[in-house]
């Protein structure tokens, strides 16, 4: 996943769904359903995220 597209919180989970899911893949639009998708209603098995170039994100969100 590449923090500088993340500018905002909407970003971020656009970002986490295109990282897991491939374009256009979904992981939910707040905390709950990040855990729902990522509990078994949308990814399956043991995965390890990358976070690169986080700077960005921290710039602009700084309390994720």
């Amino acid at each position: 996943m590449y923090g500088r597209h993340v500018t905002d919180v909407p970003g971020l989970y656009l970002a986490l769904g295109k990282a897991v899911g491939g374009p256009g893949g979904y992981l939910g639009a707040d905390l709950h359903a990040l855990a729902d998708c990522l509990g078994g209603f949308g990814h399956s098995g043991p995965a390890t995220l990358l976070r690169q170039d986080s700077a960005v994100a921290r710039e602009h969100c700084p309390t994720l």
